[in-house]
């Protein structure tokens, strides 16, 4: 079997704990994401899964739930004494800006009313769904030419059994996409309102409790409930899905490098060989 030759395109994002990449497969344009561990608190990821493994997994639940988002075709980590010391995703590469920047850019008031109506739906279908974002801002979502969102960045995200919409959970979201003072900022009172609508589809009462709701509530406040609810979802999530504990098959071993999936779109199950290069070329 052929492995996919892999080269650097451009740097898309280059910070101190995270690296987005562009790269090219074959001629085939891929994002190369690579998340750093920091040194002083490179303890806290022993045995845990990577957030690159973590987003990979989430990614496809939503996919899965008919939620439009980037399609993820493998990752892989590097451990040291069974911490993590970097993880690295690969997407497929999509023409478009977030949300955050188009919104930024200034549009007039009719496109701006159809992204906020758009935003809320992707949060209720989510929020229906079970699932819970925890980073669900505008530059977390990728807006197509035709204006449709795609979600990105969910290394976060919880899922739950049942639909949690306009719960006390679905507002931590709720509150990032509309109600935080950026949000404020970003959106006026009527897209705002828009969006919530769309969120509850049409359900006025559903609406009214969340506005009031969230109106008045205080940043140190979203921050204790985002605590609480996270902790809340890693403890019922099991510990197969928090620890890195092989269940029948164990990883490739490459080197130093453990590879646990690479998607079928690029070869043929796991391929220690085709993720290794990828990462010798970061």
């Amino acid at each position: 079997m052929s492995l996919p030759a892999l080269e650097l395109l451009e740097t898309i994002k280059d910070e101190e704990f995270t690296c987005v990449e562009r790269i090219s497969a074959d001629g085939r344009q891929l994002v190369r994401k690579c998340y750093r561990t920091q040194p002083k608190f490179f303890w806290r990821s022993f045995l845990l899964r990577s957030k690159a493994e973590r987003e990979y997994s989430n990614l496809h639940w939503l996919a899965s739930a008919g939620l439009r988002t980037v399609t993820a075709f493998g990752w892989c980590e590097t451990r040291r004494l069974g911490c993590v010391c970097r993880s690295w995703l690969f997407t497929e590469r999509m023409v478009g800006r977030t949300l955050h920047q188009i919104l930024s850019a200034g549009l007039d008031w009719r496109r701006r009313r159809e992204l906020a109506k758009a935003y809320g739906e992707v949060l209720g279908q989510m929020h229906r769904a079970g699932f819970l974002s925890l980073t669900m801002q505008p530059r977390n979502l990728l807006v197509d030419a035709v204006d449709r969102l795609h979600i990105i960045d969910q290394p976060a995200l919880i899922r739950d059994r049942a639909s949690i919409l306009g719960g006390i959970r679905a507002r931590l979201d709720l509150y990032d996409a509309a109600f935080s003072a950026r949000r404020r900022l970003a959106f006026s009172s009527p897209e705002r309102l828009r969006l919530v609508l769309s969120y509850a589809d049409g359900d006025r009462l559903l609406s009214r409790r969340i506005w009031r709701k969230l109106s008045g509530r205080k940043r140190w406040h979203h921050k204790l409930l985002r605590i609480v609810f996270a902790l809340h979802g890693v403890l019922r999530s099991g510990i197969r899905r928090i620890l890195r504990i092989p269940n029948g098959t164990l990883p490739r071993e490459v080197g130093q490098l453990s590879v646990y999936t690479w998607g079928a779109g690029l070869s043929s199950g796991p391929s220690g060989q085709a993720a290794s290069e990828a990462v010798r070329s970061a």
